[in-house]
C-alpha cells in the first residue's frame, strides 16, 4: 500500500528544487559567460563609501572576459581604445594569454588576440608606438617566451621575438626600438619595426623591471630567480647597451623606475606578491640618475613591488602591509600614510590632487594628494561566491573639458567553480 505525501511536504520539496535550480543557475550564468562582454553597472555588485562634500563615483561598466582566468597586467588606454591583457585558464593546470581590444566607453570587445592559442599567459602591459602594439607573455615560472608586435588597429601579428627567459616586463619603444626586460635572458633591444636584435645586455641578473628610457639612456633593475641572485639598479647607453652605471641594492628591484628631474625613484622589496616572508622588507630609493649615487633612502617593513608616482614635491608609493605612502621629494620623509586594508602591489596614480589606489582584496579608493584623506572608496568585487585579487596597476585618464577622471582597473575573482577575469570602468 502506498503512503501518500502530506501536501505541506511535497510543497517544501518542490520549493526546495526550484530555489536551488535558481541558484544554480545564477552561478553558472555568471561564472560561464559565452563570449566578452561588457554589463552595466549593478549597486549589488559594489559598496560605496564618500567622505562628507566630495562627490560620488560612478561604475559605469564591467568587462567580462569569455574564459576563466585573471587580469593581473594594467590595462592601456590609447584614445577611444583600451587593450587589456588577460591570463586564460585552459585546463589541468595550464594558462594561456590573450590580449583585448575594448571600446573604452562601452566595454565592447573590438578585438581578440591569443596567437592561435599558443600565447602563455601574460603580466606584461601593452606599449603603443606608431601603430603598433607590443606586448610579453610568461611569467615567472615559464621560459622561452615572446615578444609580440601587433598591428593595433587590427589585433594582426606583425611579428614576434623568442626569447630564452620570461618576458614580465613592460617594454618601451624610443629611437626606433623596442626594450624589454627578459627574466634572466636580461634586456633586450630590438628594430621596432622588423623585431631584429640589436643588442642584448645579460649575465648575472634577473630583470622582470619594466624600463624607463629618458634621452640616450634606459633604466632599470634586477630581481631575482634561482639562478642569478645579484640585486641592482642600472643604466644602459640605448645606443649599445653599454653599463653606465650599476648601483647594488640589499634587496630585489621588481617594479619600474621613475625617472623625472634628474632622479630615479625605485621600489624594492622581498618575498612575493601577496605572500609575506618570514622577514619583510622593503625601500625605496632615490638615486641620481646621471651618476646611480644614493641620494635618499626610505626603509620600511614591507616590500614596494610597483612604480613610484611623482609630482613636483612629493613622490607616492603602495606597500605590501596595505598602506599607501606619501614621502617628501627631496629627503623621503613621510608626509603622510593612509591604510587601505590589505596588500597593496599596484603601483598609485595620479590625478589633479587626487591619488587613485587599489587594495589586493578589491578595494578602489581616492586620497586626497594633500593629507591622505580618505574621499571615496569602492568595494568593486562584492559577491557571495566569489574572492577578489587585485593587483593591476589601474589606467587613469582625466577629461580636461569637464575635469572628471575615468579609471580603468583589471580584476580576478577566486570562485569555487575557476577564477573569472573582470575589467571595471569608474567615472570620478
Amino acid at each position: 500500500m502506498r503512503r501518500r505525501v502530506p501536501f505541506w511536504l511535497a510543497l517544501t520539496l518542490v520549493l526546495g528544487i526550484g530555489m536551488g535550480l535558481a541558484i544554480y543557475w545564477s552561478v553558472l550564468t555568471h561564472w560561464l559567460p559565452v563570449d566578452g562582454s561588457a554589463v552595466p553597472n549593478s549597486d549589488e555588485r559594489t559598496s560605496l563609501t564618500v567622505a562628507p562634500g566630495i562627490s560620488a563615483p560612478k561604475h559605469t561598466w564591467t568587462f567580462e572576459a569569455r574564459e576563466r582566468g585573471a587580469i593581473l597586467a594594467s590595462p592601456l588606454v590609447a584614445g577611444d581604445r583600451l587593450y587589456v591583457p588577460v591570463i586564460r585558464d585552459i585546463g589541468k593546470g595550464t594558462s594561456g594569454g590573450a590580449l583585448y581590444c575594448l571600446d573604452r566607453h562601452t566595454g565592447k570587445r573590438i578585438w581578440r588576440f591569443d596567437d592561435g592559442g599558443h600565447m602563455q599567459q601574460t603580466f606584461s602591459s601593452p606599449c603603443l608606438a606608431n601603430g603598433k602594439l607590443y606586448l610579453g607573455e610568461g611569467m615567472h615560472e615559464d621560459f622561452h617566451c615572446k615578444l609580440y608586435c601587433l598591428d593595433a588597429a587590427t589585433g594582426r601579428k606583425c611579428w614576434d621575438f623568442p626569447t630564452a627567459g620570461h618576458v614580465e616586463s613592460s617594454p618601451c619603444v624610443a629611437e626606433n626600438c623596442v626594450f624589454f626586460g627578459a627574466g634572466d635572458d636580461g634586456v633586450y633591444c630590438l628594430d621596432a619595426v622588423t623585431g631584429r636584435r640589436r643588442w642584448r645586455f645579460g649575465g648575472d641578473i634577473h630583470v622582470d623591471t619594466s624600463p624607463a628610457v629618458i634621452g640616450q639612456r634606459l633604466y632599470a633593475g634586477a630581481g631575482t630567480s634561482v639562478a642569478h641572485r645579484k640585486t641592482e639598479v642600472f643604466a644602459l647607453d640605448i645606443g649599445d647597451g653599454q653599463v653606465l652605471w650599476r648601483t647594488p641594492t640589499d634587496l630585489p628591484v621588481w617594479g619600474a623606475p621613475t625617472v623625472d628631474g634628474g632622479k630615479v625613484f625605485v621600489g624594492l622589496g622581498n618575498g612575493r606578491l601577496l605572500v609575506h616572508p618570514e622577514h619583510p622588507a622593503g625601500e625605496v630609493l632615490c638615486l641620481d640618475a646621471a651618476t646611480g649615487k644614493q641620494l635618499w633612502r626610505w626603509h620600511g617593513t614591507e616590500a614596494v613591488f610597483d612604480q613610484p608616482a611623482v609630482d613636483r614635491d612629493h613622490v607616492y608609493f603602495g606597500a605590501r602591509n596595505g598602506v599607501c605612502y606619501c614621502v617628501e621629494r627631496t629627503n623621503g620623509q613621510v608626509r603622510w600614510q593612509t591604510d587601505l586594508g590589505s596588500p597593496i602591489i599596484a603601483a598609485p596614480r595620479l590625478g589633479d590632487h587626487r591619488v587613485y589606489a587599489v587594495a589586493s582584496a578589491g578595494r578602489l579608493c581616492r586620497l586626497d594628494a594633500v593629507n591622505g584623506r580618505l574621499d571615496w572608496s569602492m568595494n568593486l568585487a562584492v559577491d557571495a561566491h566569489s574572492q577578489p585579487r587585485a593587483i593591476s596597476m589601474p589606467a587613469v585618464v582625466s577629461a580636461a573639458d569637464n575635469g572628471h577622471d575615468s579609471i580603468y582597473l583589471g580584476f580576478e575573482l577566486v570562485a569555487p567553480t575557476g577564477s573569472t577575469a573582470l575589467l571595471y570602468a569608474v567615472r570620478d
